[in-house]
């Protein structure tokens, strides 16, 4: 959760209708960033796809987990804020693929937890004027020191 402290031998106990597991220990991470699977929308609303494709010089949505501390106290099993951005501490950088195939950092504007949602942080992301284009462009995002999964997007 954002604002966990961080502590190396922090155990994780889940519980369920009753039910609760035995005690693991997890390491918690500053950041960890992970892009959800098929969670890249378009300017024009829909899910960034072959049919509905960015094109250059749009800005995407980028819909992650694990982007890090946030600048306000929440409360972690609540929805964050539906009247405000609640923004991330790190900056949030991503990583378009351009046409000569490099990985290069894009325009974002601050990343931050998605009003309403709990735990889900969003992205947006500029498509530069030199991206590659296609239905498999390379996209993934870097928060304090660790790289997101790397996804593939529509470009035209």
């Amino acid at each position: 959760p954002p604002n966990m402290p961080l502590d190396p031998t922090a155990p994780l106990v889940v519980q369920s209708g009753g039910l609760q597991s035995a005690a693991i220990t997890v390491v918690a991470l500053d950041t960890d960033p992970g892009i959800f699977s098929g969670a890249v929308v378009s300017s024009s609303g829909q899910m960034n796809s072959p049919t509905a494709p960015a094109q250059r010089g749009d800005t995407v949505s980028v819909y992650c987990t694990g982007l890090g501390p946030i600048t306000e106290s929440l409360n972690p099993t609540l929805p964050a804020p539906q009247d405000h951005v609640v923004y991330t501490k790190f900056p949030v950088v991503a990583y378009i693929q351009r046409t000569n195939g490099q990985l290069l950092p894009a325009k974002t504007s601050p990343a931050g937890l998605l009003p309403g949602s709990l735990g889900l942080y969003q992205v947006q992301v500029q498509i530069p004027d030199d991206a590659a284009t296609g239905d498999q462009t390379g996209l993934y995002v870097v928060a304090g020191t660790r790289e997101s999964n790397h996804v593939s997007i529509s470009v035209r």
